[in-house]
């Protein structure tokens, strides 16, 4: 069941409540993704909870392009350990820039925490002018 977040384990409860997740990594992998989709298009200071929560406004770092690709990198990995806990060992790095959209690319390495034999994942990450980040696998 720790494939899931509380709330995606509540809905599943309640959608099927006979029915008990099995730790499975297209499971995890899926959930993973879709948490990292809220994080990283959250922005800093808009969470009540937690002020730190999300990335900064990556368009301010875009303006110093490619300077800030560096910086973009760590603020993502550290980002991504700091509130994604069913990852570990998270390494982003920067793929290329699409001249015609603008779109810069990153690959996220990282170790996916699944108890006993962790797994080696692999997501594909972009970000477009807006700030907007997409994830997938």
């Amino acid at each position: 069941m720790s494939d899931l977040r509380l709330l995606e384990r509540l809905r599943q409860w309640q959608d099927a409540p006979g029915e008990r997740a099995r730790d499975h990594v297209g499971t995890r992998v899926k959930s993973v993704v879709k948490h990292l989709q809220l994080l990283l298009n959250s922005r800093v200071g808009t969470t009540l909870m937690d002020g730190q929560f999300g990335l900064p406004d990556l368009s301010d770092l875009k303006v110093t392009y490619p300077d800030s690709v560096q910086d973009m990198e760590k603020t993502i990995s550290r980002t991504i350990e700091t509130y994604e806990p069913r990852l570990s060992q998270v390494d982003v790095n920067f793929v290329f820039q699409d001249d015609r959209t603008l779109r810069l690319f990153f690959r996220i390495d990282a170790r996916l925490n699944m108890g006993e034999g962790d797994q080696d994942i692999i997501l594909e990450s972009s970000v477009d002018t807006y700030g907007k980040m997409t994830v997938r696998t």
